[in-house]
């Protein structure tokens, strides 16, 4: 099997870097909690808002919504002074003045970690129940959302079916069939979300999901490695 050419298949180039293939795994597994955001968050938080810069009503540009949909967008989005002079001079005149306040007061304070931690533990609950809540109180910020698996699942209908291709692709790529998988491993939260594992398992059959470790193999992983190669 050609193994780099399977990490080309998953958009990393022959011979990625460490960081490069970090930030490929981070990007998809920030794409659901990105769904989240955007789907549930944000029109709590005034994304069809509008405003009157003149004398016609004009909708709130969205670029302000997309930088809070995940951690890095927000962490960079944070404490801009010029994106909340910008809401300051919005909310003069917007018809959602709580929702673009409460966008303003997560920009200004930037607790990304805690509120993403939020988001994670409602995607969580999500594998195990069919509804929960996305409760995030901090400061001037108060949400309580509810949340159902099946809405979920159809928010993320883009990302998984990408990783469906993906998975086709790459046994293309590499000439081989399911029939040829002797075992699939599952690691990472996001292995954890039923149509995600439902994915693998039509395809490969469930007897040859092994998720043990689920939230600690890659650790573990790293450090056998680093015990490799450092001693």
């Amino acid at each position: 099997m050609d193994f780099e050419r399977a990490f080309d298949t998953l958009g990393l180039a022959p011979g990625a870097s460490e960081q490069d293939i970090e930030w490929a795994y981070r990007r998809l597994c920030d794409d659901f909690d990105a769904r989240i955001v955007w789907t549930r968050v944000t029109p709590l938080l005034g994304r069809d808002a509008r405003y009157r810069p003149s004398q016609n009503w004009v909708p709130i540009p969205t670029a302000l919504h997309h930088a809070i949909c995940r951690w890095h967008t927000l962490s960079f989005a944070a404490r801009d002074r010029e994106k909340i002079a910008f809401l300051d001079q919005v909310l003069r005149t917007a018809d959602d003045v709580e929702g673009l306040s409460k966008l303003r007061a997560l920009l200004e304070a930037g607790p990304g970690y805690l509120f993403f931690e939020a988001v994670e533990g409602a995607k969580v609950r999500l594998s195990n129940a069919n509804d929960t809540r996305l409760v995030f109180d901090f400061e001037k910020i108060d949400l309580d959302v509810a949340m159902t698996r099946h809405a979920f699942e159809r928010s993320i209908a883009d990302e998984t079916r990408a990783i469906a291709q993906c998975m086709d692709a790459l046994l293309a790529d590499i000439g081989a069939t399911k029939e040829d998988i002797g075992v699939v491993f599952l690691t990472g939260g996001t292995s954890r979300v039923p149509v995600v594992w439902n994915l693998f398992a039509e395809r490969f059959g469930a007897e040859k999901i092994a998720d043990q470790n689920v939230f600690t193999s890659v650790g573990r992983g790293l450090g056998l490695e680093a015990l490799a190669r450092f001693g």
